[in-house]
């Protein structure tokens, strides 16, 4: 079984069928959230502001709980190469358990947000407006959660098509809700920064109920015994934060590494917030086939890990970095060729950018774009480790030279070098670079010596 080699078409045909699906989801969902921005960007630069530090706050929750909530997917992946059903309708319903308390952590960080933002004396006027998002968005945290489970339950056993028809349908209600209560339309209250929050929360509602029904009412899903208890239930759970537990401390440190950049950039000024804020949002919508490629990485490799196929593991990892590595050149080009004018679709005609400000922006873009390469390495390494379970390596990597490398860095230039917002981006390739070597050399090695280990 280890020796047996899937012909190379099938490698390519099922690397694009699992990474188109998870990136026409994902994709949807943050166009839905860039779409959301620009209403608020449209209601003047103090929300502008403002939403440049919901963004990293935002960023956070979700990639922590996805990177911890991943490990579920990985787990239920390498049970579903191996052919083993009752442990994945285990390892669902501990996914869910891991869910619901993972959210408490979060919402106690999200009541405190206050405190942490005047920790770094940020201003007081647009703490209030973030505060007014947060107060609704711990609603949304355990609905976010929950939902992560059930997508990746779903992608792991190879039923897709569901995922991407409700991410179709939340591109429609989701983007109708933010209209609406944002300004104030439909005959609904204009709640300004806190409506694109509550219209999250009613498409979570929706979106879990239309999940729960579709699993327990199709026959696919009785092996997998998920309405019978499980025995050593606390196992699987103790096994999903186990596995998850080094995905969920990296993601936290880039996510405070994400949020503390964003100080920096908060202490040079609003403009330069604004300018971080739109060259987010850009960058965060285009690289979502990557982070896509990503995950498809870690679930394929997971279930060839499960079947024992040491050859299709190397084939997968060789496939999705090649497919990656396009893609972020087609991006790459579009950032450097078009800058500015990427730069005032988001703003918009009547702006209040000077043509400092929109140079400035269009210079951040463009290097931005420049490390796109770099981040497709990263990206699909990582995802590549982590479908053969080698979690830890990928964080000691990421948390020496975020906190090592990055930030000093990143300071050195702003501030002490006075290269402003462009030197914080300095660091960042500098950082990604290293990383990207490091992660290629570490996957060569590990795919050549690969040991399997037993669920």
């Amino acid at each position: 079984m280890e020796n047996s080699k899937s012909p190379l078409n099938i490698i390519i045909k099922k690397s694009l069928q699992v990474s188109l699906s998870i990136a026409m989801t994902k994709f949807i969902q943050v166009i839905s959230g860039f779409i959301g921005m620009i209403m608020i960007a449209h209601l003047g630069n103090k929300e502008l502001a403002a939403s440049a530090m919901i963004t990293p706050i935002q960023a956070f929750i979700i990639v922590v709980s996805a990177n911890l909530l991943t490990s579920v997917g990985i787990l239920i992946s390498k049970s579903y190469g191996a052919r083993d059903m009752k442990q994945i309708g285990a390892y669902f319903k501990s996914g869910l358990i891991a869910a619901l308390l993972l959210s408490i952590f979060i919402d106690i960080v999200l009541y405190k947000i206050d405190f942490i933002l005047n920790a770094f004396h940020q201003p007081s006027s647009i703490i209030t407006l973030v505060q007014s998002y947060t107060n609704v968005y711990m609603i949304t945290t355990p609905l976010i959660m929950i939902a992560l489970v059930f997508q990746q339950f779903l992608i792991a056993v190879e039923r897709k098509k569901i995922i991407v028809l409700m991410s179709l349908v939340s591109l429609f209600v989701i983007n109708f809700f933010s209209y609406s209560l944002i300004y104030g339309n439909f005959g609904l209250p204009k709640l300004g920064i806190p409506g694109l929050a509550w219209s999250t929360t009613i498409w979570l509602f929706f979106a879990i109920i239309t999940y729960s029904i579709y699993i327990l009412k199709n026959i696919y899903f009785i092996k997998f015994e998920i309405l019978k208890p499980s025995y050593n239930q606390f196992k699987y759970l103790l096994r999903i934060f186990k596995v998850g537990f080094p995905m969920t401390i990296q993601s936290t440190s880039e996510m405070l590494q994400l949020l503390t950049i964003t100080f920096m950039v908060g202490w040079l000024g609003t403009n330069e917030l604004a300018i971080q804020q739109i060259v987010n949002q850009y960058f965060i919508l285009l690289v979502v086939p990557i982070f896509a490629l990503s995950q498809s990485s870690s679930i394929l490799i997971s279930q060839s890990y499960g079947a024992q196929n040491k050859m299709d593991i190397t084939q997968y990892g060789h496939t999705l970095l090649t497919i990656g590595l396009f893609f972020a050149s087609l991006v790459m080009i579009l950032f450097i060729s078009i800058p500015q004018k990427m730069i005032l679709f988001y703003v918009g005609q009547d702006n209040t950018f000077t043509p400092e400000m929109l140079n400035l922006a269009s210079v951040i873009l463009i290097l931005t774009g420049s490390r796109l390469l770099l981040d497709t390495v990263i990206s699909i390494k990582i995802g590549s480790l982590r479908g053969i379970l080698d979690m830890k390596f990928p964080m000691y990597v990421s948390i020496l030279t975020s906190w090592l490398l990055t930030i000093p860095l990143a300071y050195l230039f702003c501030f002490q070098l006075n290269f402003g917002l462009k030197g914080i981006t300095y660091a960042s390739i500098i950082m990604m670079l290293i990383n990207s070597i490091i992660l290629l050399k570490r996957w060569a090695h590990k795919s050549k010596s690969i040991a399997w280990e037993s669920s």
